[in-house]
Parts: C-alpha cells; structure tokens; sequence
C-alpha cells in the first residue's frame, strides 16, 4: 500500500452525533487503507466534535477540522482547500460505507478512468433495504453518457449523488470547481456536472453496479423536510440546474443532454410550485421567481416551447 496513491475522504459533520461512530468505523476498516480522512465539524452543538476529535487521537490518518456553522457546501470546500490526496471521496456522516468500497472505485478510475461511480444501496431506519441492484457489471461510458445518467439515469440510477464516486483532484483544482454555498438543494448534482463538464469529449468514465455504499433514509433529512414546513431554500435547486444549464451549453452538449436537463428542471419547477400551493404560498412574487430561473436554465427556445406545448393542451382539451 506504500505506492498506492492517497485517497482524501471528505466528511462534512452537523450534529450527527447518534450516527457519526458508525460511520467513522465504516471508513476506518475500509480494505484499502492509504487515505487520509478529514472530519470536517461544521460549528456543531451536540457531541460531533468531541467525537471527532477522540478519533484524531487514536488514528493518525484521521484529521479534524472545527469551523463556524456554514452549511454543507462552505464545509465541503474546507476539505478540498484541506486535501492532500491524489482522489477525493465524499461520504456523509450518517451513512455507511461498506468495507471494499475504496478499492472498488479506485480500480476503475486507475483503469485509464477520468471518474468513478459505483452502485448504492437504500435503507430504512429499521435497517429494512429499500433499494439496491443485485449486478456486478462494470465498464466505461464517455463524457456524454454520464451527463445523461445526471438527468435521465438508466437501467440504474447514478444521478448526482457524491457518496458512490471518485473525483481526481487535479481536475478539481485546475479547473476551479466547488461547492457554491448559497445553493442548499442540488449542490451535489451541480458538482458532479461541474466536474464531468471539466472532462474532454473524448475521457472515460468508469462505471461500476456494485453497491460501495449504504445510504440511511431519515426523516430528518433535508428532502424530507420539505413536506413540514415552508423552505424558501429549496428554489436553490433551480439555481443549480441554471448553472448546470449554462454548463451545458458551453461544452455545446448534444440535444439529448440538453432535453434531459429540461425535463430534469421542469420536475423541480413542480416540485417548488407544489410546495408554495401547500404553504398558501403561491403568488405572483413567488411565480415570477420560479418562471425567471426555469428561462435561465433551459433557454429561450425550450421555455417558448413549454408555454406552446401549455397552451395547445389547454385548447385540446377545450375542444375534445
């Protein structure tokens, strides 16, 4: 393992406390062993960073980072400022990681790969598997096919989750890519663009069904508290997709890419107006802020075609 290259696991920690042992041992025991783990501690108020720290004391490959309450992204961003590694992986500090992981994605992206990505699996707090795919194929798609898996993910569902891929972090550094703190929903996906975006036309991304990784669904977690309360936050989403949007076209991606993104955005325009109607906040303002942003995410043809497309069911169904 001397020769091997040095993995940077970036953990961002808001007060997980309950979960953050387990999942600090999922990485500790991981069968490839040369990386450095930075427990980022994200202004916690509950025991996270006592935590943390008794962990730097008994592994010297643990690093422990405290900093004011910033959100995800700011804490991400510490860790990449941070990281020595060659590759960088982003787990979350209360999921698991299973044991083979690392190895796993490092041999793809060490197979002539730009970028890994691996399977998952889902579960419940009963520890019940809700999702999971029984496969072990593996291969490489170009850049293009994974920028379609961001937005129109298929037979599995890769999307733009960070905790089942790779990153070199060369290609981070030099093209400037990071997590933009003002957007709270969506910042993972973003990312993940970002980078692949980064990639040439002509680069291989390794892909990979076997699960590397067990992500816990809580009841506390971001998406689902959405259905609680009225979170102004969630129209970030939209700012992501409008970013990803001008990323997009700037690497004059194919219209297959650019209709899935679409597609993609109008999901999360339904979303952020169910959401207001739910709250009995849907008004003008609020309308004027969902429409401005689906405009500047999929562009003037594809809203004019929407609205098209609006007003001739409307007229269909008048009629028939």
């Amino acid at each position: 393992m001397l020769n091997s290259p040095i993995i940077s696991i970036i953990v961002p920690i808001y007060n997980t406390s309950a979960f953050l042992r387990d999942c600090i041992d999922s990485i500790l025991s991981q069968s490839y062993t040369n990386f450095e783990l930075l427990l980022i501690n994200d202004g916690s108020t509950d025991e996270s960073g006592i935590i943390c720290d008794e962990y730097a004391e008994k592994d010297a490959r643990v690093k422990v980072f405290h900093k004011k309450n910033g959100g995800v992204s700011s804490a991400r961003n510490l860790g990449l400022e941070e990281a020595q590694g060659e590759y960088i992986y982003f787990p979350d500090s209360d999921d698991y990681v299973i044991k083979n992981a690392l190895e796993i994605l490092l041999k793809g992206i060490n197979r002539d790969g730009k970028f890994a990505v691996s399977g998952y699996q889902y579960y419940n707090e009963e520890d019940i598997c809700t999702y999971s795919v029984d496969n072990k194929k593996e291969g490489f798609m170009s850049r293009d096919e994974m920028l379609m898996q961001f937005f129109a993910p298929s037979p599995y569902i890769y999307q733009g989750y960070l905790w089942n891929k790779l990153f070199k972090r060369s290609i981070i550094e030099e093209n400037y890519i990071h997590f933009e703190p003002s957007i709270k929903f969506n910042e993972d996906r973003l990312f993940c663009v970002q980078y692949v975006c980064a990639l040439s036309k002509d680069d291989k991304v390794y892909y990979n069904w076997q699960p590397v990784y067990n992500y816990i669904q809580r009841p506390t977690s971001a998406m689902a508290s959405l259905t609680q309360r009225f979170n102004p936050d969630y129209l970030s989403d939209l700012d992501a997709f409008v970013k990803m949007g001008h990323l997009l076209r700037n690497i004059k991606a194919n219209s297959h890419i650019l209709k899935a993104h679409y597609q993609s955005m109008l999901g999360s325009v339904g979303r952020m107006y169910s959401i207001c109607r739910q709250f009995n906040e849907l008004n003008a303002s609020w309308c004027y802020k969902i429409e401005s942003r689906l405009f500047a995410g999929v562009g003037v043809i594809m809203y004019v075609y929407r609205w098209i497309s609006k007003v001739y069911r409307k007229i269909r169904k008048t009629i028939f």
